[in-house]
């Protein structure tokens, strides 16, 4: 990609700052789509981005994304959803399935089974224990644990 700074500056020629300062833009595209004569200015619009006409963009955050992909989930574009949180916020799922009421009493079920061998549930059933203590955390441990 060959850089031609000339070819802007040609075009910004007695423009002034106060002429790029707007807030809202006037644009769409062609009506009439066989006219092919704005194709001829490509090359020049895009000079203008090289340019020092150019202002600085302002960085986009956190909060911006999130506020973006929100706007999108509601107009249900769920591909372009995904790719900002992948990509731009890097936010990936649990490794683990969370545990909703249904799944909580399956769990206690399979660690307090007698006939299970499982001891991978009594410990997750411990763990989910020791972060959400109740009343009944003690009787609980004493059943999984058979102390």
């Amino acid at each position: 990609m060959s850089c031609r700074r000339s070819g802007g500056s040609e075009l910004a020629e007695g423009v002034t700052a106060a002429d790029v300062e707007v807030t809202e833009l006037d644009y769409s595209r062609a009506r009439d789509k066989s006219d092919k004569s704005i194709e001829a200015y490509k090359f020049f619009v895009n000079a203008l981005y090289g340019h020092a006409l150019a202002r600085e963009v302002k960085q986009a955050s956190a909060e911006d994304w999130q506020r973006e992909a929100s706007r999108l989930e509601a107009h249900g574009k769920m591909e372009q959803v995904e790719a900002i949180r992948s990509q731009v916020l890097r936010l990936q799922p649990t490794p683990w399935k969370p545990l909703d009421p249904p799944g909580l009493i399956e769990l206690i079920d399979k660690a307090l089974d007698p006939q299970g061998v499982s001891r991978k549930a009594r410990e997750q059933l411990l763990d989910v224990l020791g972060l959400h203590p109740d009343p009944f955390s003690a009787s609980s441990r004493a059943l999984a644990f058979g102390r």
